[in-house]
C-alpha cells in the first residue's frame, strides 16, 4: 500500500485577525480502495494520528486502519485496528492527555453489528474488546468515543434507520450498554467527559420537528442522567460537542425551508445554553455537511464544516476562536477542489496548531495542518521511555528506562519522573514500587543543555493483590477392582482474578503435569491418596486431595482343614480334608470366580506353598493325601477370577481378609 506517499504545500492565508500557514499531507491512496470517515487526533507528544475505513472494492471487505504523521514530517502506517474477517466501519479515535490511543469501530458479520474497542498504552496494543451488539438488520452511524483522564471509556452511536441512540460506559472491566435517556426518535449523538460528569448531546424529535438535546450525569458507574436541556432551536441536525475545561460547547446545523443550512454555536451557561452564534457564512444559508468542534479552552476553539454535497463537497470551512474572539467564517484554501467529505478536526494544546482530516470523495485520505504564523519553534529534546513489566498485581516493582530519549542538537541533562502515585524520581533508569492497585499515569520530563524540555506520558495498570486459585476435583468411578482406570476432573477449579494455567497431579509416587481432566490406571489394589496442585497466571497455587480405594478379591469364607486317617487291612493313609465357602463379596465387586487355589505350610514355616487348583462349582472341598507318614500342615484357600486376579494369602501386606474369614483345624480319624 502507498501509505508513505505524502507531500506538503504551504500557503499564507490572511483573514481579519490572524494569518495561518496550511500544510496538506496525503495519508493514504491505493487503487481499488475506497476510504471513509477519517478521524484525527493530535497526540500530546506532537504526532498526529488518523483512523479511517478502507474498503476493498474488489473483495467487498473493509478494515479500520491507523496512520501517523510525525513531527519530523513522515507519514507511516501504524496498525490494522480491526484485523478481522468482518466488515469493519465507523472508526473513531481519542487521545487523552496521557497519550494513550483509544479506538472504537463497528464490525458487521451478516446481520450482526458489534461495537469493538482497543487501546494503545504507550508500548503495546490491547486485544480487541467487544462493547456490545446491536439488533439484526440495523446499521450504525455517528459512532463517537471519549475517554476521561482516569481511562474510563464512553461510546455513543445511533441505530439507523430506527433513529435510536445508545450509550456505552466502560469503567475498568465493567461495561454498560443502555439507551439514551429520552424515548422517541434520536439521531447523531456525541459524547464528552471530564472528571466530574459525562456529557451527551443529540438530535431529538419531541414533536413535529427536531431539536438539540443535552444531558449529563456524574462520572461514576451506575449514575443517573440529569433532566435533559432543550437547546431551543428547531429544524436542526447533526450536533457536535467539545469541552472547554468542563463547559460544553455545541455546534449544530439549522435548516431553512429550502433545506439549506447555517451552523450555530451554543455554550452551556448554568442550567441553560447561550444564544446562538453563527459559525458559517453569516450572510446566507448554504449547503453544509459534517461539522466538527474542538475546544482547548474558552479562548481557543475551532469549528469546521464541509461546504457542499454529502458525498463530496467544495471545500472545508472553519471559524477559529482565538484569544477569546471568533475570527469569522473562512475556508482552508488547500481543501478547495479536492471534493472533501466527512472531515474531522483536532486542536493542539499549545493553541497554535489545528489538524483536519478528510477524504477526497472516497479516493484519498488527506491531512490538512493549519498553524498560526509565528508559532513555537526550536530544537527541543524528545522524551521517550519504556517500562517493565507492563502490568501486574500490587505490590508491583517496575523498571523505567528513558535511554531512548534524544536531543537533536545537544544532550539531555535531566530526567524527571512523576509516577502518578504522589511519588517522583530522577535518573535515566529508575525503579519504582506501586504499593496499591490503580491506574497510574507516568510522566517523564527531559531537559537538554539549552534548558529546553519535552514530556511524554504512559499508563500502567496495577491490579489488586493476587487472589490464589481454588483447587477442586471429582473422580469416577469412586472405587472398583484393579486394574482400575479412573477419570479425574478438575474443571471446577477456579481463579477469582485470572485463570488457571497448570494442573499437577500426584498419584502417590507418580507425578503428572496435565490438563484439568486426566485418566489414570491403578494397577494394584490399595488405598491411594491423590493430590491436585493448580497454578494461576500469577504463579500462585492451591491444592486439593482425595482418597480412592482400589479393590482386590476377598478370600473364601469359613476355611476348615481337618486331618484324617484311612485304615484298611494292609495300609494306613494320612489325609487332610479342606473345605470352604464362596464369599459373596466378590460377586458384589463384579468378579467372576473361576477357580480356587489350595496352599499349605508347616507350622514353623512363614510362606505357603501351592498344592492344587479346584475349578469353581458346587463343591467347595479338597482332599490332600499325604501317604503313610503323618505330618502337620496349615492349609488355606484363595479365590481366582476370570481376569487372573487372586485373593490374598493370610499374612499379606496388601490387603486383609474379610472380617468373616475363618481358618480352623480338626483332627479326625476315619
Amino acid at each position: 500500500m502507498k501509505y508513505l506517499i505524502f507531500f506538503m504545500v504551504f500557503v499564507l492565508m490572511i483573514n481579519s485577525v490572524f494569518a495561518i500557514e496550511e500544510t496538506l499531507v496525503k495519508i493514504a491512496e491505493e487503487a481499488n480502495i475506497a476510504y471513509y470517515k477519517p478521524e484525527v487526533e493530535i497526540s500530546p507528544f506532537g504526532d498526529i494520528y488518523v483512523a479511517y475505513q478502507a474498503e476493498n472494492q474488489a473483495s467487498g471487505g473493509s478494515e479500520i486502519y491507523l496512520s501517523k504523521y510525525s513531527s519530523s514530517g513522515k507519514v507511516s502506517f501504524v496498525i490494522n485496528l480491526s484485523n478481522s474477517s468482518a466488515y469493519s466501519y465507523e472508526p473513531e479515535i481519542y487521545i487523552p492527555n496521557n497519550g494513550c490511543i483509544h479506538a472504537a469501530w463497528a464490525d458487521q458479520t451478516n446481520e450482526t453489528h458489534v461495537i469493538k474497542y482497543r487501546y494503545f498504552n504507550g508500548s503495546t496494543w490491547s486485544n480487541t474488546i467487544d462493547l456490545g451488539q446491536v439488533g439484526n438488520s440495523e446499521n450504525i452511524e455517528d459512532l463517537r468515543i471519549n475517554v476521561d483522564e482516569a481511562g474510563n471509556v464512553f461510546v455513543v452511536f445511533m441505530y439507523w434507520p430506527a433513529a435510536k441512540c445508545i450509550f456505552i460506559g466502560k469503567y475498568g472491566n465493567n461495561i454498560s450498554f443502555e439507551n439514551f435517556p429520552l424515548s422517541g426518535r434520536s439521531k447523531h449523538p456525541d459524547v464528552a467527559a471530564d472528571s466530574n460528569y459525562v456529557h451527551i448531546v443529540w438530535q431529538y424529535k419531541p414533536g413535529k420537528d427536531y431539536t438539540i438535546a443535552y444531558s449529563r450525569r456524574p462520572n461514576q458507574r451506575g449514575s443517573n442522567w440529569e433532566p435533559w436541556i432543550d437547546l431551543e432551536y428547531y429544524i436542526t441536525q447533526r450536533p457536535r460537542m467539545g469541552l472547554a475545561g468542563s463547559t460544553p460547547h455545541v455546534v449544530f446545523f439549522h435548516k431553512d425551508e429550502t433545506g439549506s443550512k447555517r451552523l450555530f454555536h451554543k455554550k452551556k451557561t448554568g442550567n441553560r445554553f447561550s444564544d446562538v452564534t453563527i459559525m458559517s457564512d453569516p450572510n446566507r444559508f448554504e449547503n453544509y455537511h459534517f461539522c466538527d468542534i474542538d475546544a482547548v479552552s474558552e479562548d481557543n476553539i475551532i469549528v469546521t464544516m464541509q461546504r457542499g454535497g454529502w458525498a463530496g463537497g467544495q471545500y472545508v470551512s472553519y471559524n477559529w476562536k482565538r484569544n477569546g474572539t471568533w475570527n469569522g467564517y473562512s475556508s482552508f484554501s488547500k481543501s478547495i477542489g479536492l471534493r472533501p467529505t466527512k472531515q474531522s478536526v483536532d486542536l493542539a494544546d499549545d493553541r497554535f496548531f489545528a489538524a483536519v482530516a478528510f477524504c477526497e470523495k472516497s479516493d484519498i485520505v488527506y491531512l490538512l495542518l493549519a498553524e498560526e504564523s509565528g508559532g513555537p519553534s526550536g530544537n527541543a529534546p524528545t522524551a521517550s521511555f519504556t517500562f517493565s513489566p507492563l502490568d501486574g498485581h500490587a505490590p508491583l516493582d517496575v523498571t523505567f528506562d528513558a535511554s531512548a530519549s534524544t536531543d537533536p542538537d545537544g544532550q539531555i541533562t535531566n530526567y524527571n519522573w512523576n509516577f502518578g502515585d504522589t511519588f517522583t524520581g530522577t535518573g535515566q533508569t529508575i525503579n519504582h514500587r506501586y504499593e496499591t492497585q490503580g491506574q497510574y499515569t507516568i510522566t517523564l520530563t527531559v531537559t537538554d543543555d539549552d534548558g529546553k524540555t519535552d514530556s511524554t506520558s504512559g499508563v500502567i495498570v496495577v491490579d489488586p493483590p493476587n487472589q490464589p486459585p481454588v483447587a477442586h476435583f471429582t473422580f469416577s468411578p469412586i472405587t472398583g477392582l484393579y486394574p482400575l482406570t479412573v477419570t479425574f476432573d478438575a474443571s471446577a477449579s477456579s481463579d477469582p482474578d485470572g485463570q488457571i494455567v497448570q494442573y499437577d497431579w500426584d498419584f502417590d509416587e507418580e507425578q503428572i503435569s496435565a490438563g484439568p481432566i486426566i485418566n489414570y490406571t491403578f494397577t494394584e489394589k490399595g488405598l491411594y491418596k491423590v493430590i491436585l496442585t493448580v497454578y494461576d497466571d500469577d504463579d500462585d497455587s492451591a491444592t486439593a486431595s482425595g482418597t480412592i480405594e482400589v479393590l482386590g478379591l476377598v478370600s473364601p469364607l469359613n476355611i476348615v482343614y481337618e486331618a484324617m486317617i484311612n485304615r484298611n487291612l494292609f495300609t494306613i493313609q494320612h489325609v487332610y480334608r479342606i473345605t470352604w465357602e464362596s464369599n459373596p463379596g466378590n460377586a458384589q465387586r463384579g468378579a467372576n470366580i473361576v477357580q480356587y487355589n489350595i496352599y499349605r505350610k508347616r507350622p514353623d514355616e512363614g510362606a505357603y506353598s501351592f498344592v492344587a487348583t479346584i475349578a469353581a462349582g458346587d463343591t467347595y472341598e479338597y482332599y490332600h493325601r499325604l501317604g503313610t507318614v503323618q505330618e502337620d500342615f496349615i492349609y488355606t484357600v484363595t479365590a481366582v477370577d476370570d481376569q487372573g486376579r487372586e485373593s490374598d494369602l493370610p499374612g499379606s501386606n496388601t490387603a486383609s481378609n474379610s472380617p468373616f474369614d475363618r481358618i480352623s483345624f480338626k483332627d479326625k480319624e476315619r
